[in-house]
């Protein structure tokens, strides 16, 4: 796909953006996880691509996608999906032998989609993930990006959303912030190294 002269956001297609979201959300890992960044879009980016497509939102650029927005309008029905479809073929890219502990953690985490099932999902069904390269932020994309997702999610009455996010990422918590999520208390493994984040939606 040819990329328009300015940047603007569009649905995402999935014959010319897989590669390029994959890579982004490596370049875009958080530094606790970057010896190990080539196993995290097994996690945080590949389930949404094969499992809820039509949720997912780039940014395109002239030099191709810089940034994306993904989700789905029910956590519930989409680990449902990942534990029975996604992680039985789950194949990760070769890894220099052994191991190390976080390697091994991380595949661990991706064989397991019920990490990100937490109690607020009565009350905020479903979830979502957004990264832009650095070149990109500060720009207000982001904001068109969750714009976007957000209002398709209302168009279709979903109540509420939440996010998980690193809880030393102080720059994304102002951004969630100012688009109105409020951060919640979640006990015990889940809520080691992140912050939880709900906003509601329809009402």
């Amino acid at each position: 796909m040819v990329s328009s002269s300015k940047p603007f956001v569009r649905r995402y297609n999935p014959t010319t953006d897989y590669d390029a979201i994959v890579k982004i959300c490596e370049a875009t890992a958080h530094a606790s996880v970057r010896p190990v960044s080539p196993l995290i879009p097994y996690l945080y980016a590949i389930p949404y691509l094969q499992l809820s497509p039509s949720y997912i939102h780039v940014l395109d650029t002239p030099s191709g996608v810089a940034g994306y927005i993904m989700g789905v309008p029910s956590t519930t029905a989409f680990v449902e999906a990942y534990n029975a479809h996604y992680v039985p073929t789950l194949s990760f890219p070769s890894l220099p032998e052994p191991l190390s502990d976080q390697a091994q953690q991380t595949i661990a985490l991706a064989k397991n989609g019920d990490r990100i099932l937490i109690p607020v999902l009565d009350e905020f069904p479903a979830h979502l993930h957004i990264n832009i390269l650095d070149e990109y932020q500060g720009m207000g994309w982001g904001s068109t990006l969750m714009h976007t997702l957000l209002q398709q999610l209302v168009a279709e009455d979903v109540q509420g959303i939440y996010l998980g996010m690193a809880e030393d990422n102080d720059r994304a918590g102002r951004f969630y912030e100012r688009h109105g999520f409020v951060e919640v208390v979640v006990e015990g493994e889940k809520g080691k190294g992140a912050k939880w984040l709900t906003k509601k939606l329809s009402i």
